[in-house]
């Protein structure tokens, strides 16, 4: 069984190896829930969680153990979505 000191160090470590974005300001680093992320994208989990292993949607966080997601990289993503063309009508 690992000791207090043990386990802390190992989290501390693990953390320590966190990448962190400071250009983000405070007023863009509010956080989503999984539900949040699924109603403002209209997409699956399954769709969400595919594209995040692809690298095409922003990578959650864990926060207390569950997936939540940057509010302002979700919103960049959705304005990074390609333009839908349509056909030219035809006279």
């Amino acid at each position: 069984m690992r000791s207090f000191k043990t386990a802390n160090k190992a989290r501390t470590q693990k953390s320590a190896k966190l990448e962190t974005n400071t250009e983000i300001s405070d007023s863009e680093l509010r956080l989503m829930s999984k539900a949040e992320v699924l109603e403002r994208t209209g997409l699956t989990f399954v769709s969400i969680w595919r594209q995040m292993r692809e690298g095409r949607f922003p990578a959650a966080r864990c926060l207390g153990g569950k997936s939540v997601w940057i509010e302002s990289e979700v919103a960049a993503w959705m304005r990074a979505l390609p333009l839908r063309e349509y056909k030219e009508k035809s006279a």
